[in-house]
């Protein structure tokens, strides 16, 4: 390796390095020198998570969880799968996060498939390309802070919801023509190969 390139990897090492130190000193300075806008922006931005996201994200959180741990995600998968297998070439144990995405959106969907991974009820594979179609916002925060709150435009909220859950379903479709699905003998489980990537 020559000189020449030793110094350009030096040099790149320590701009990933100080790159962020210095994007933080400048925030640090910025609220001292504005210190009214920062409060307002914080207590504003606090507000916003505890009138809004808060209460829409929570319950779907606690129901999620209790319906992975009671186990009641492998009765909805069952009845979800006939379904879900000619769209999406789902497992039934995807079937639950799936639909739990669609109804509450983030993060809760991404929890889930996190959670039924780690309990080794999915394949990573197969979780990634879940969370490539179903982890967008939820229908509550669409039509009623986006539509409602945000835009003041409640005859659109249709239109919103619509191309939130079309624009999942061509993610959905592009995943799977990308990478193809393939079968996992030992789980008995479909999940997406990572061979052809």
């Amino acid at each position: 390796m020559s000189f020449k390139n030793i110094s350009t990897e030096v040099i790149k090492e320590n701009k990933n390095k100080w790159l962020p130190r210095i994007f933080i000193i400048l925030f640090a300075c910025l609220i001292i020198l504005f210190p009214l806008p920062s409060f307002e922006g914080a207590k504003d931005g606090l507000l916003l998570w505890f009138n809004t996201v808060l209460p829409t994200l929570l319950p779907f959180m606690i129901i999620s969880n209790l319906i992975i741990n009671t186990g009641l995600a492998n009765i909805l998968g069952k009845f979800l799968y006939p379904v879900f297998r000619v769209f999406f070439r789902l497992s039934p144990n995807a079937c639950y996060p799936v639909l739990i995405g669609f109804l509450s959106g983030i993060p809760v969907s991404a929890k889930a498939i996190s959670d039924l991974v780690s309990k080794d009820d999915l394949s990573v594979n197969e979780g990634q390309y879940i969370l490539s179609f179903s982890n967008n916002p939820s229908p509550i925060f669409i039509m009623t802070f986006i539509a409602v709150s945000q835009l003041h435009m409640p005859s659109i909220r249709f239109h919103l919801l619509f191309i939130n859950y079309i624009s999942g379903l061509i993610a959905a479709l592009i995943y799977f023509k990308l990478i193809p699905l393939s079968k996992n003998i030992s789980s008995k489980k479909y999940y997406i190969s990572t061979q052809e990537l």
